[in-house]
């Protein structure tokens, strides 16, 4: 089962995802697109102001240089000549100097600007670094509550941010559904070895002989049998080495097949059992008898979230080079909470089915990996509690 806690977790996680990508939504435009571009930029800033700051100083100063100079080498009762030539002096000297003074000032102002680019880039690049070995650590240690911030050294490195944030949800996840798989595992598994046991101190006290219990050994021991063929089953499907024997087929024929191999257990449980496809044929790539699973799957689930009187629609049509098929049913439903998680492995809604009735929560899993395998999709919807669900396969239409 599903608990609060995994279901806030679930949120939180969804949430923080929200955040992030919110995060890279609201990044600078200006900011450049590589980690390459952004010393580039810095470098330009630091050449620009160089440059700007000579150009500036030398224009400031070298026409009041120049003017002071030649008002000091006009004195009077000296002879034109020797003017000229001390005003040629007086000029090389003022040249000079504003040069020296732009030059001196640039070099300043260039060089706190390299200083200044330094330092931002550096305690840029530490901050996204050491968030991401700090994350690193506290993953190693099993706490995976953490993300790294998003720093400004452009459009790599927040992608690296971005995907170390997305893993560790991920791994966040994977690790929440471990510790849920174990312990739903264990409450399987202890279900009916309690009873073999109950059962064997029975016949140890003489309550009941070994005769009248060996239906309920054998009962127990093949629904233990049964939930390892499932979960082998499903390991299976989600490496991807389940066989498939693809064949073009029909997927109305395929539907009408399904439907009718459970009239009789919907007759029996007074569920009334509808068909709704089209005239011609829709043409699919499929393995048979793995769409006959999956759909004998949806209609057992089906038929155990309806009670007498209660109806079950199978739906099939075709739309822009896919087709669907549908079972909808008018029975328990859903609330949102306990759809995000129906897919998952040994998952089952409060009272949806006994464990009597056989049912070890998998084969709603295989059936979604079923899909996959098939280039297709396994969805579920419902309105609410009371007012039934809808599973949709999807799949890829061929050329008849």
């Amino acid at each position: 089962m599903v608990s609060k806690h995994d279901n806030m977790s679930s949120m939180k996680e969804s949430r923080r995802t929200a955040n992030t990508e919110k995060s890279r939504a609201s990044f600078p435009r200006f900011q450049p697109r590589s980690f390459g571009g952004v010393f580039l930029l810095s470098m330009l800033i630091v050449v620009g102001l160089t440059v700007s700051t000579t150009v500036i100083v030398n224009l400031a100063v070298s026409p009041w240089l120049l003017g002071t100079h030649i008002r000091d080498a006009q004195l009077p009762g000296v002879h034109q000549a020797a003017i000229d030539a001390q005003v040629m002096k007086h000029v090389e000297i003022a040249a000079r100097t504003a040069n020296a003074i732009a030059l001196g000032i640039s070099l300043l102002i260039g060089l706190g600007a390299a200083i200044g680019s330094s330092l931002y880039l550096s305690h840029q690049m530490n901050a996204g670094v050491s968030g991401i070995v700090r994350a690193s650590k506290e993953i190693a240690g099993g706490n995976y509550d953490t993300h790294v911030e998003q720093v400004s050294l452009g459009e790599e490195m927040a992608i690296v941010v971005d995907s170390f944030n997305a893993m560790v949800e991920r791994l966040k996840t994977t690790e929440m559904h471990r510790r849920r798989l174990f312990s739903d595992l264990a409450h399987e598994i202890r279900t009916p070895v309690s009873v073999i046991r109950a059962q064997a101190e029975a016949i140890e006290d003489g309550i009941v002989s070994i005769q009248n219990s060996s239906s309920i050994f054998q009962a127990q021991a093949e629904r233990l049998v049964a939930l390892s063929d499932d979960l082998s089953l499903l390991s299976r499907a989600e490496e991807g080495s389940l066989p498939y024997h693809m064949h073009r087929l029909d997927l109305v024929d395929i539907a009408r097949t399904a439907v009718d191999s459970m009239t009789v257990a919907f007759s029996t449980r007074h569920v009334y059992l509808k068909l709704d496809t089209p005239s011609t044929a829709i043409s699919v790539v499929a393995d048979r008898q793995r769409l006959l699973q999956v759909l004998a799957n949806l209609l057992n689930n089906a038929l155990h979230a309806t009670t007498e009187g209660d109806d079950v629609q199978v739906c099939v049509t075709q739309s822009k080079g896919f087709a669907s098929l549908s079972v909808t049913d008018t029975g328990k439903g859903m609330t949102a909470d306990q759809i995000a998680p129906i897919f998952e492995r040994l998952y089952r809604i409060e009272g949806s089915r006994s464990r009597q009735d056989g049912g070890s929560g998998i084969g709603l899993a295989i059936s979604r990996q079923i899909m996959v395998a098939h280039r297709g999709t396994l969805s579920a919807t419902s309105k609410g509690l009371g007012k039934g669900s809808t599973f949709t396969l999807t799949i890829p239409t061929t050329q008849t």
